[in-house]
């Protein structure tokens, strides 16, 4: 009895020792984010960048660039077309890292929070692994958006959304059920409080 009494004991001290660990990490990730100069949220397409990019701007200080939006009104503008012509990948990473070179030399000042499709993205952007935050819409909150697109986008937005997941280790995801819990878990993550909507 007394064995057992140890041995569980001993869980309850590793389990808050775990936890403590946990909060201690997650607290440490946004003092880290806090002082980042260039920092990435990474969703992958179709899944709320759009809306997000919106919701965040107007926070002082802080300045958030859509980096396939930014390419496709830059390709848009050297073909001088009405629509944006389709670009290849490269062609797509080379654009945006000229692009993010130019806006840290204009805004000095700034925090940029770049939102991007993938980690790879990110990561060529010289973005720190340390600075992303990954996030994904959960399977109902997805089917949600998806309501409405053709069969073969929604095929497409769903094996990106996978492909995210799979390269990231699980406690580094934040899945979100809806998109106010995405912005409350940006809000904490960043500590946002001026101009928040």
């Amino acid at each position: 009895m007394n064995e057992a009494a140890i041995s569980m004991s001993l869980g309850l001290v590793s389990l808050a020792g775990a936890r403590a660990y946990g909060c201690w990490s997650k607290r440490r990730k946004r003092l880290d984010l806090e002082k980042a100069r260039v920092s990435a949220l990474v969703l992958s397409r179709g899944t709320g960048k759009s809306q997000m990019c919106e919701h965040l701007q107007g926070n002082s200080g802080l300045r958030v660039i859509d980096v396939s939006d930014a390419i496709d009104r830059l390709s848009k503008n050297k073909s001088n077309v009405d629509v944006a012509l389709p670009i290849s990948e490269v062609e797509h990473l080379m654009y945006a890292k000229e692009y993010v070179a130019n806006v840290k030399k204009s805004m000095p000042n700034y925090k940029l929070v770049l939102l991007c499709n993938s980690i790879e993205e990110a990561l060529y952007l010289d973005v720190p692994k340390e600075n992303l935050v990954v996030c994904t819409p959960s399977q109902e909150l997805l089917k949600t958006i998806q309501r409405g697109n053709e069969a073969d986008e929604s095929k497409i937005v769903e094996r990106e959304r996978l492909d995210l997941i799979s390269k990231c280790d699980g406690d580094k995801i934040n899945v979100f059920t809806s998109y106010e819990e995405l912005y409350n878990t940006i809000k904490s993550t960043y500590q946002l409080r001026s101009k928040w909507n």
